[in-house]
């Protein structure tokens, strides 16, 4: 719906009532038609009903169009009266929304008419489904059910779907099935293609530009420009393939330009990268944002303010237009190097230029800035600042000052601010709240203390809680020593249904147990292995050899036994560590299940002696290199000596004339 339009009017509805009409007559009909309908519930007029679901649908007022769909329920007929084009219109516009369950909806009531949806509405849905390529297949299959005939637009959109995903697997895969229906592919197909895949494949994507040219079909200036910025990541192979579209008759644009000089800057060939910016210039193309921004974080890149500042003079006096997304870059860049000044001169400018474009996750560049660059007065002016506009922080920005107060030793203030997110209802994320509890456990050199405010703001629901929480907490206390400590975030692992532990976690849980007192060490053990039970989580080699040295440690030889038949029990093979374990044990060389086969020692023999040889390579190789180390400044101290201490008019070591040489 309103596909198309123009500034200050609006195009063709689903229907193609409207076209060419203002937004506010569209507006003023839609509100007209919509009060007539409202105010005879049963007998308005069902051509003008569905005339203003058309009109409201175009205009993104759903609530409207769902008021007036009530309407129709409450007649006789109800939603057999729908209009086909109305219906059309409503899905275009939650699909537009995001709102998938709701277009469903709304489909149904298509599906109900008896009438098939027109080919190009489909085609639509499946390009409104943007980057969620799930959807993209879902709406495609509407072709097969309604017995319509996909053409070459239809895959690509499901194709240029998976190419926003990221996806370039399934992409290939659509291709393949585009093939085998018999359809040609054209110059886009290939070209959502070899843009699927990250930038650091640009080998990969330059076989699929290949692999087109090679099916007969020429790029344009769009599919240039495309591997030009897919292989940016190799500036040679930019460079080569800017040449080549020159020499194939395609001019270059812009973004041709904007791409190899994006390619040279991210490699540092910032001399390259100025001289093309020039050659631009010459010959008269528009310069873009991006190619500005190129230049600028390039020299940030190689801490080179004063070039950085020189481009971004220059970018102020050119005709360049800046939109709410380029301040948000300016921003975001110079507090990513550190250079908050000119991070908070843009704040300024984007804030004078359009106050609406400010929002939260502006605050939250310059905070998360002044964090990493470890000022907390500024982190907390900022902060303030946030707290008196007209937005609100959300969990980056509470997370981003609780570490600058971290950082800056100020417990207090950090855990006053999680306190105030959970009155706000917020809770700091696992990985914050990993953080907090590591640093208090680091801070007061106590476990317990970590404890203490771990019970406290679980109690508030301040905290987020997962895996990775409590296995950093266990292996903390591996690293301690702390086998209490260890017990309590254990028991909590085991309390939390929510939680799905893996064999890793048991397996360092057993390590402490391991490192700790010999008293009770099995029984301990043992307990770690009924949690790992409960949880259904599976033993695996690694536990076994855990609870082989513990026997061992213990020279409990029936304990031993006990594993050696889990291990059989569960079709694990012993291995390198079991024969390290379990050799010497004189009560345990009657059990040959620990002892490997003889051509598995030859095996491990081979690779202990191909590892001792690297570790000798390596330590000959760093021997080598301390040796010319040493005999060069023996060099150098022989030289400066010789020179007698006045090497080219610089008091050398000798300190005082007559003394040197």
């Amino acid at each position: 719906a309103g596909r198309g339009r123009g500034e200050g009017s609006v195009g063709k509805g689903a229907g193609g009532y409207f076209s060419g009409m203002t937004k506010d007559g569209l507006t003023g009909l839609a509100e007209k038609l919509y009060i007539e309908t409202v105010r005879a519930p049963s007998n308005f007029s069902t051509e003008n009903a569905n005339t203003a679901i058309s009109l409201w649908a175009t205009l993104g007022r759903l609530d409207r169009v769902e008021k007036l769909l009530e309407m129709f329920e409450k007649r006789e007929d109800g939603v057999k009266l729908l209009d086909h084009n109305a219906i059309e219109s409503a899905v275009e516009a939650y699909a537009n929304k995001d709102n998938h369950k709701k277009a469903v909806e709304w489909f149904q009531l298509l599906r109900a008419t008896g009438t098939p949806p027109r080919l190009t509405f489909i085609k639509h849905l499946i390009n409104l489904s943007k980057s969620n390529a799930h959807r993209a297949v879902k709406w495609f299959g509407v072709i097969d059910e309604f017995g319509l005939e996909a053409d070459v637009e239809c895959y690509n959109a499901v194709i240029k779907a998976y190419k926003f995903a990221k996806d370039p697997n399934n992409a290939i895969e659509w291709f393949n099935k585009l093939k085998a229906k018999g359809i040609a592919p054209d110059v886009l197909t290939y070209t959502y293609i070899f843009t699927s895949f990250p930038m650091d494949k640009g080998e990969q994507s330059e076989q699929w530009f290949e692999e087109m040219r090679r099916d007969g079909i020429e790029p344009d200036q769009t599919a240039w420009n495309c591997i030009i910025n897919a292989v940016s990541y190799y500036p040679h192979k930019a460079e080569e393939y800017f040449k080549l579209m020159k020499e194939s008759g395609e001019e270059h644009n812009t973004n041709s330009y904007t791409f190899l000089i994006a390619s040279y800057c991210r490699n540092r060939q910032m001399e390259k990268a100025e001289s093309l910016f020039h050659d631009m210039v010459n010959n008269g193309l528009e310069v873009d944002f991006k190619a500005f921004i190129s230049l600028i974080q390039g020299y940030l890149a190689l801490d080179d303010k004063p070039r950085a500042e020189y481009w971004t003079r220059e970018m102020r006096v050119s005709d360049v237009h800046l939109y709410f997304r380029d301040y948000r870059t300016l921003i975001k860049i110079f507090a990513q190097y550190h250079d908050m000044e000119h991070a908070e001169f843009w704040f300024r400018e984007m804030a004078n230029s359009q106050d609406s474009w400010l929002s939260t996750h502006e605050y939250n560049l310059l905070i998360r800035g002044y964090e990493m660059r470890k000022d907390p007065d500024r982190v907390e002016y900022w902060f303030k600042e946030l707290r008196k506009s007209k937005w609100n922080p959300d969990v980056q920005t509470y997370e981003t000052v609780i570490r600058a107060y971290l950082q800056a030793g100020r417990m207090d203030d950090a855990r006053k601010l999680v306190l105030q997110m959970a009155s706000n209802r917020m809770k700091l994320s696992p990985k914050s709240t990993l953080e907090l509890l590591q640093y208090i456990h680091a801070q007061d050199m106590n476990m317990n203390s970590a404890i203490k405010t771990y019970q406290e703001m679980r109690k508030r629901y301040a905290i987020t809680v997962d895996l990775d929480v409590l296995s950093g907490m266990i292996q903390s206390c591996v690293r301690e020593g702390l086998h209490t400590a260890s017990e309590f975030w254990l028991q909590e692992l085991d309390k939390a249904s929510h939680i799905s532990p893996t064999s890793r976690t048991y397996h360092t849980a057993l390590q402490v147990v391991l490192n700790g007192p010999a008293d009770d060490m099995m029984e301990k053990a043992e307990k770690v292995i009924t949690m790992m039970k409960r949880k259904n989580v599976p033993i695996k080699m690694d536990i076994v050899n855990q609870m082989l040295t513990i026997s061992r440690k213990m020279n409990d030889d029936v304990s031993a036994t006990k594993w050696l038949d889990i291990m059989e029990e569960n079709n694990l093979a012993n291995d390198r560590v079991t024969y390290s374990i379990m050799a010497g044990w004189q009560d345990m060389l009657s059990d040959p299940r620990w002892m490997p086969s003889s051509e598995k020692l030859k095996e491990w023999e081979r690779e202990t002696n191909r590892e001792r040889a690297r570790r000798a390579r390596k330590e000959a190789q760093r021997e080598k290199q301390d040796d010319e180390k040493n005999y060069a400044e023996r060099k150098e101290k022989k030289k400066d000596s010789e020179t007698g201490g006045w090497a080219g008019g610089v008091p050398g070591r000798g300190g005082v004339p007559g003394r040197g040489g």
